[in-house]
């Protein structure tokens, strides 16, 4: 029978017969072989494609937060999510880049509760810089909004709440990773705008967190009394996943209660079936039909038609 060699540039064929590679390696091979032609066709796929999509060529809003000051250095640390009802001026930054040219619009509009009360365009002094609105009213309890429009397109909004009630309200939540094998870990975070009696030291904040599986609890509450400042707050908790925990779609609940408020959102994950690794059995010493079985490697000749077979499909 004729001996199967594999043959490289610049070098002779060599005889494969009576070695072996360990199978680490034999698996390392098979999945180049097997990515390198779905990797390539990314490849080439991405430099046809020129890389990040274009955007759309309008206006485009780098920044904008809601505050008080209307000094634009001290307003980073004025900003805020809530405010307390009253008679004021609030200002709303702006900082945008990508405008046309000079003298081109940004509408500017103040809402509460889906509804325009104010609105303005404001004229652009260059194509990139920043600018504040000024709104003075009454601010009454409720949510507000501000949305920068521009050619009849939402660029951006901001949004803050007054209110003269004690409040908790969860603005954004999310746990990772979105998915997990049985014994790993999660995080939850919320961030979270707060108002109510203050101590001295801070306003109470109780926190409870528990795992649900198709409308059922499988993991003992997680609950702890935190201090937190009036306004915008982040939190996180990490927790780990018991080792037999049964893979499929799980919910994470985070309630949180402060002087009679509560709020509460819900965040999805999943566990992931643990994979299971098999290794075959090889027959022979090196290959060869001794009719003894061993593992921890294939010969060459067996990896030689391995890869053959790959590359031929």
């Amino acid at each position: 029978m004729e001996e199967e060699r594999l043959t490289y540039s610049g070098k002779k064929p060599f005889s494969m017969r009576g070695m072996t590679v360990p199978l680490p390696v034999v698996f390392l091979l098979v999945l180049l072989a097997a990515g390198s032609g779905a990797f390539v066709a990314r490849l080439f796929s991405g430099a046809q494609d020129g890389g990040a999509p274009e955007r759309d060529g309008g206006i485009h809003i780098l920044g904008a937060f809601v505050t008080e000051s209307s000094d634009l250095r001290e307003g980073v640390s004025g900003r805020s999510r809530y405010y307390a009802p009253g008679s004021r001026s609030l200002y709303c930054y702006v900082k945008y880049a990508g405008a046309a040219r000079r003298g081109e619009t940004l509408d500017i509009v103040w809402m509460k509760n889906g509804e325009a009360f104010e609105q303005r365009s404001v004229r652009l002094a260059e194509p990139r810089g920043e600018l504040l609105d000024s709104c003075s009213r009454d601010f009454d309890g409720g949510r507000y909004e501000v949305r920068l429009i521009s050619g009849e397109r939402l660029r951006g909004s901001v949004t803050f709440m007054v209110a003269s009630e004690p409040f908790v309200r969860i603005a954004e939540s999310s746990v990772v990773p979105g998915a997990v094998f049985p014994g790993g870990r999660v995080t939850v975070s919320v961030q979270y705008d707060l108002d109510g009696p203050d101590e001295g030291n801070g306003i109470a904040v109780s926190q409870r967190r528990f795992v649900k599986r198709d409308g059922l609890t499988v993991m003992e509450p997680v609950e702890r009394e935190v201090k937190a400042s009036r306004g915008a707050n982040r939190d996180s908790i990490r927790f780990r996943l018991s080792e037999d925990a049964v893979p499929g779609e799980y919910e994470v609940v985070t309630v949180l209660r402060s002087n009679g408020a509560e709020d509460r959102v819900s965040e999805i994950f999943r566990v992931r079936e643990r994979p299971v690794a098999t290794y075959p059995e090889i027959s022979g010493e090196n290959g060869a039909g001794s009719g003894k079985k061993r593992r921890g490697g294939v010969t060459l000749d067996q990896l030689d038609r391995l890869l053959r077979s790959i590359y031929s499909k």
